[in-house]
C-alpha cells in the first residue's frame, strides 16, 4: 500500500510540475503558425495570437507571444499604444545576446519612437543596434538605424538622421535585403532635402525609379511626394502640378499638407 500511496504521490508531482512548467501544447503550435504567417500575412497572425490566452501559457510561450504580437501589429500598421506585452519579451530574453533579445529591444524601441518618450526609443534603439552589429545581425541593425533616422528626423536633428539612415541602407545591403535597401533610400532623400543638399537630393530621387518597385503604389508615391518637397525647396511651382497629377492617377489620398502645397504652388505659379 506504501509502494502503491508513493507512486500515486508521484505521479501527482509529476502532474503539477508539467502543468506549470509545459505551457500548452496547442498553444505552443499556435505561435509556430502565427510566426510563420507574419511577415506575409500578420493580420493572419494577429487573428492567430488573438485566439489565444495568456493563462495557457508558460513563462518562454508568453515571452515569445509579446514579440510575435508586437511584431505582427506593426507589420500590419497598428502599432500597440501598451508597451506591456514587448517588455515581457525584453525581460525575459534580457541577457541573452542572441536575435531574440535584439528584435525584442528593437520592437521595443520601435514602440517607444512611436508613442515616446523620444529619448528612451533612441537609448533602446542604440542598444537593439550595438548588440547587433557584433552579432552579425546586420537586418535588426538596419531597423535599428532606421528608426533612428525617424526619430531623429521628428526632433529636427536632420543630420543625425540622415547619419542614421545612410547607416540603416549600408545594413540592409549587408544583410542582402534590396528592398528595404530601396525604401530607405526615400528616407535619406527626405533627410537630404531638409539639410539643404538638393542636388544629392534631387540626383537620389531621379536614381530611385527602379523597374523591381515602381509597380508599388506605395513607394512610388513616396517617391513623388519626395520630388514635390524637394521642387517647394527649388521653388520649381509648375512641376508640382504634374507630381500631383501623377499621384492622382495612381489612386492616391491627398492629406491637408497636400492641398496646401497645391494651393501654393497655385499662387506662386
Amino acid at each position: 500500500m506504501k509502494s502503491i500511496a508513493s507512486i500515486i504521490l508521484t505521479l501527482m508531482v509529476l502532474c503539477v510540475v508539467v502543468a506549470a512548467c509545459g505551457g500548452s501544447r496547442g498553444g505552443g503550435e499556435q505561435l509556430d503558425r502565427a510566426d510563420a504567417l507574419i511577415d506575409t500575412h500578420p493580420d493572419s497572425a494577429l487573428r492567430v495570437l488573438d485566439s489565444l490566452s495568456l493563462n495557457d501559457l508558460n513563462d518562454a510561450q508568453q515571452a515569445r507571444y509579446g514579440l510575435l504580437y508586437t511584431k505582427a501589429a506593426s507589420k500590419n500598421y497598428t502599432p500597440l499604444a501598451d508597451n506591456s506585452l514587448i517588455s515581457v519579451a525584453v525581460d525575459y530574453y534580457a541577457g541573452r545576446g542572441d536575435s531574440l533579445e535584439i528584435q525584442s529591444l528593437f520592437y521595443q524601441g520601435y514602440h517607444y519612437s512611436n508613442n515616446g518618450p523620444a529619448d528612451s526609443a533612441l537609448l533602446i534603439l542604440s542598444r537593439a543596434y550595438e548588440m547587433a552589429m557584433p552579432a552579425h545581425d546586420y537586418f535588426y541593425a538596419g531597423m535599428s538605424a532606421r528608426e533612428m533616422s525617424a526619430v531623429y528626423r521628428r526632433l529636427f536633428m536632420v543630420d543625425e538622421g540622415l547619419d542614421w539612415a545612410q547607416t540603416a541602407k549600408q545594413m540592409f545591403i549587408r544583410a542582402s535585403k534590396p528592398v528595404h535597401a530601396a525604401w530607405i533610400e526615400n528616407n535619406i532623400a527626405d533627410a537630404l532635402i531638409f539639410s539643404g543638399h538638393f542636388e544629392e537630393a534631387g540626383a537620389l530621387l531621379d536614381s530611385i525609379s527602379r523597374i523591381d518597385y515602381d509597380d508599388n503604389v506605395a513607394f512610388r508615391s513616396r517617391t513623388l511626394r519626395n520630388k514635390v518637397e524637394l521642387a517647394l525647396q527649388l521653388k520649381s511651382y509648375n512641376e508640382i502640378d504634374s507630381l500631383y497629377a501623377v499621384l492622382g492617377e495612381a489612386h492616391y489620398q491627398f492629406s491637408a499638407h497636400d492641398r496646401l502645397n497645391q494651393a501654393k504652388a497655385s499662387i506662386e505659379s
